[in-house]
């Protein structure tokens, strides 16, 4: 069996208040496998951007941040941080972690062209590179994107270069926050298609924030259930979907039933029924 390609132990994230503190992620555990696509499901605030953005060290310097980091690489090579180490996160962020956000504009300098964005992300600036990137994320006209600036694209194509960012590290690991959210349904098929496509064919390793529960029965080989920053369950699509063990998780796919169903989802979340 592989060894993970990413360990996490014991994080938890706390907001001192004058009140008191407010627990945001507590104990949370979970490994990713080499070469596979993990997705996280749970509602909003639940604290799963939180998550993303303490393996990055992306959090304000306000809250409070216990727990430990364990990556491997391809040659085995293991290295073990506390995550409060800002070096260490510093010296990982964007090249063995990647990061792509839910809305592009958090990832694209407006003022800047795609290619010049891409060739400084670049450990050595290539404008061949750059073009393969574009096409590496779907762009037919990988030169006219190139030479754009991210308000002459549309949704969908922001979408896209704002990954090809995100790849231009060549990071081990992806970790991308609902990145389709903002897209209409053609356009967030296609999104999904193409990061399905990506992760097969470049054998990374992806942690995916999602609400698209056709995507992850088809693509994901393990399901992170998050409910009030805790992991409440862990396992195969197939097996939590045909399945759930926890309350929470079946309330969730009560939920998506109903969507689908057309009802409104308040005649399902509206009961005295406790999730945790």
């Amino acid at each position: 069996m592989s060894m993970p390609v990413l360990i996490v132990k014991q994080l938890s994230v706390s907001l001192p208040t004058a009140t008191g503190t407010f627990q945001i992620l507590d104990n949370i555990n979970f490994a990713l496998s080499p070469q596979t696509l993990t997705a996280i499901v749970g509602e909003s605030g639940c604290g799963k951007t939180t998550l993303c953005k303490t393996l990055l060290g992306l959090l304000n310097p306000k809250f409070k941040i216990a727990g430990n980091l364990t990556l491997t690489n391809a040659a085995g090579t293991t290295i073990s941080f506390d995550l409060n180490e800002s070096d260490e996160l510093n010296a990982i962020r964007g090249r063995r972690i990647g990061l792509l956000f839910q809305e592009p504009t958090s990832t694209l300098n407006p003022v800047l062209k795609i290619g010049r964005q891409l060739s400084d992300a670049l450990l050595v600036p290539d404008q061949k590179e750059c073009i393969n990137l574009l096409e590496q994320v779907g762009f037919d006209e990988p030169d006219r994107i190139a030479c754009s600036y991210p308000h002459e694209l549309s949704g969908g194509q922001a979408q896209r270069a704002a990954l090809a960012l995100a790849l231009a590290g060549r990071p081990e690991i992806l970790i991308v926050d609902e990145p389709a959210t903002a897209l209409d349904s053609i356009a967030r098929e296609e999104f999904f298609n193409l990061m399905h496509q990506l992760q097969t064919s470049s054998g990374s390793t992806v942690l995916m924030v999602t609400h698209d529960w056709r995507f992850l029965a088809k693509m994901a080989a393990q399901l992170i259930v998050m409910h009030s920053g805790r992991i409440v369950e862990t396992g195969s699509p197939q097996a939590i979907l045909g399945q759930p063990a926890h309350p929470y998780t079946r309330k969730l796919l009560e939920i998506q039933r109903a969507i689908r169903l057309g009802q409104w989802p308040e005649e399902v979340l509206l009961s005295n029924d406790k999730c945790s």
